[in-house]
């Protein structure tokens, strides 16, 4: 079931533009107008990601998500992680790398989007 479950998760990600025909992930490439438009967490962005998740400083009973994010072999989050991902390392890293960017561009949208979305869910949560 795991290993089936985890090629759905594989193909979709190719089909997303997220992982290459090998499973690796696909560097964001600026100049190629189709990953432009649908690649949004890249290799470049995951990085970012990665690197602020080394700076970031937690507190111990805070659960962080796993240092390896988009990589498939490092397996799926659990619900903590993902909490942790998406109320934390996301929002910081996100809005250091689109936060100044002109608010008609796209991911600069998305990043507002997604920050309301964050504050829905902790609002919901109470």
């Amino acid at each position: 079931m795991f290993l089936s479950t985890g090629l759905t998760n594989m193909r979709q990600r190719f089909a997303d533009g997220i992982l290459d025909e090998n499973g690796d992930l696909i560097e964001e490439d600026e100049s190629n107008s189709r990953r432009k438009d649908q690649v949004v967490l890249g290799q470049d962005t995951l990085q970012a990601i990665c690197d602020d998740m080394d700076r970031i400083k937690l507190p111990s009973w805070f659960n962080r998500a796993p240092k390896h994010p988009g990589e498939v072999k490092w397996g799926k989050f659990k619900a903590d992680e993902w909490k942790a991902f998406c109320s934390v390392n996301l929002p910081i890293t996100l809005t250091r790398l689109w936060g100044s960017l002109p608010k008609q561009h796209r991911r600069y949208q998305m990043l507002r989007n997604f920050l309301q979305m964050v504050t829905a869910v902790k609002v919901a949560n109470k």
